[in-house]
């Protein structure tokens, strides 16, 4: 006897929750883990039957002690069964718990009847137990929705799966309210459903406010629709009356450059045969009408080639800008050789997809405008580009700068910020150019300068391709 005592005692002493029934289910021993668990005494419990025990809790006994193994004598008889026990919080602490909630909250056994409902429950929907035990539920719901939260709570039950869905329930003011619900399966060891814990959470607020939101939004989606369809007209407005000026333009230029012609015929013709009968005067005024038709011719030239960069489709093609700079500078050769400037490219340029003549033309223009407006003995024109996605290229000079307050005046056709005395002869239309051919490749150009030092273009070609 002394020995199974002490046995007795190791088992009281294993760190789980564990009991030790007769056949007849009274409590023969138990851990002191579980006496911790339950708070009570060992002498309370030993020799009572364990549904007396339990008595307290609405919990099925079969969902709180699992048996682990039968303790049987040479027989086969069964002696003994060793439970292991769930440890819960007990009932009152579980029910103080569940009423603080701001939740909605409920229990069912493992079929889906509802057998618990908190506080919460009674409050919103102004019933009684009685009303809401086991499926009374349903008369809360709107009959319209019901159908659906049937059918997948139903599923949920067949399967033991989660459970989560929203829909209105009817409060006790008669009105609906939107709630989240989300239930979850408790399952034993052998993977059954033994009971659900199911909460509803009020999402009726946020709703209202999400579908305040969800108008706005579409309220000002449409305004920027209607927005866009008036400003896709505009534009359309400006692209056809930017063609029909540019067709103007043509036609006019046209049209103007056969009576200049005649005009300067005309002039030579009179220096000619009547030069013996006008005076200095005379001839000085008639010696330079030949000058002034070709600097309108030079106009009329420039405006025609503007025309027709914007009516060109472009011939992209894959272009090594080093070559290209080359011979643009090759061609200036000579002129740079008389003003003696020194050309620097810092390293070579990379390739890119692009119209191979037009990208030439903004280098030469950007290269004659650097030449041109320079009054420093030793003249500097670097050409090179920073490494960026896409990369930009530039073309920086030592010349006379330009004044802040004259910059955003560059780029307007025939515009001339000094003298043409002092710098040469000139249409103002090169820059105009070279902004147009950049633009038509989906690039941009702007400039940086410090008067009377330096000036430096810089450009992309955002619509072409940069090759490895």
């Amino acid at each position: 006897m002394n020995e199974f005592v002490d046995y007795k005692t190791i088992f009281e002493f294993i760190p789980e929750s564990y009991i030790i029934l007769k056949p007849d289910h009274t409590i023969f021993a138990v851990t002191n883990d579980y006496l911790k668990t339950a708070k009570t005494k060992r002498d309370q419990i030993i020799g009572r039957r364990l549904s007396e025990v339990f008595s307290d809790t609405k919990i099925p006994l079969s969902e709180r002690c699992r048996a682990q193994s039968p303790i049987v004598n040479e027989a086969g008889e069964v002696l003994f069964t060793v439970y292991k026990v769930d440890e819960q919080v007990n009932d009152e602490q579980f029910r103080m718990l569940a009423n603080l909630m701001p939740q909605l909250a409920w229990i069912a056994h493992g079929d889906g009847f509802i057998y618990w409902y908190n506080e919460g429950w009674y409050k919103y929907t102004g019933a009684t137990a009685k009303q809401l035990e086991g499926w009374g539920w349903q008369s809360f719901h709107d009959s319209k929705e019901l159908p659906r939260v049937l059918e997948k709570w139903k599923e949920a039950i067949l399967y033991g799966k989660f459970f989560e869905m929203e829909f209105p329930l009817l409060g006790a003011d008669g009105q609906f309210r939107w709630f989240l619900t989300r239930v979850s399966p408790v399952k034993n060891i052998e993977g059954i459903v033994v009971r659900w814990l199911g909460t509803n959470t009020d999402i009726d607020d946020q709703r209202h406010a999400k579908k305040l939101l969800e108008d706005k939004v579409l309220e000002r989606t449409n305004d920027l629709t209607n927005l866009n369809s008036v400003l896709e007209s505009k534009v359309a407005q400006l692209a056809a009356s930017n063609s029909e000026l540019e067709d103007f333009a043509y036609v006019a230029s046209h049209d103007l450059k056969e009576p200049l012609r005649g005009i300067g015929n005309y002039a030579t013709f009179l220096l000619e045969d009547y030069s013996e009968k006008l005076d200095e005067a005379g001839k000085k005024k008639l010696e330079a009408l030949p000058r002034l038709v070709k600097h309108l011719e030079g106009l009329i030239d420039g405006l025609l080639y503007y025309s027709r960069v914007g009516r060109v489709n472009l011939a992209v093609k894959e272009t090594n800008l080093s070559k290209v700079v080359l011979d643009v500078v090759d061609s200036l050769s000579i002129s740079l050789e008389e003003q003696r400037v020194e050309v620097s490219i810092p390293k070579p340029l990379p390739k890119i997809v692009c119209d191979q003549v037009r990208v030439g033309e903004v280098f030469r223009n950007l290269i004659i405008n650097a030449m041109k407006f320079n009054d420093k003995a030793a003249k500097k024109i670097e050409i090179g580009f920073v490494e960026k996605d896409p990369p930009i290229f530039y073309v920086r000079d030592n010349g006379i700068g330009i004044q802040p307050d004259h910059i955003h005046s560059l780029f307007r056709i025939f515009k001339r910020l000094n003298r043409r005395e002092k710098f040469g002869n000139g249409t103002g239309l090169g820059l105009m150019v070279a902004k147009r051919i950049v633009e038509r490749h989906g690039g941009h150009i702007w400039v940086e300068s410090t008067f009377g030092q330096n000036t430096t273009f810089y450009f992309t070609f955002e619509g072409s391709k940069q090759l490895d």
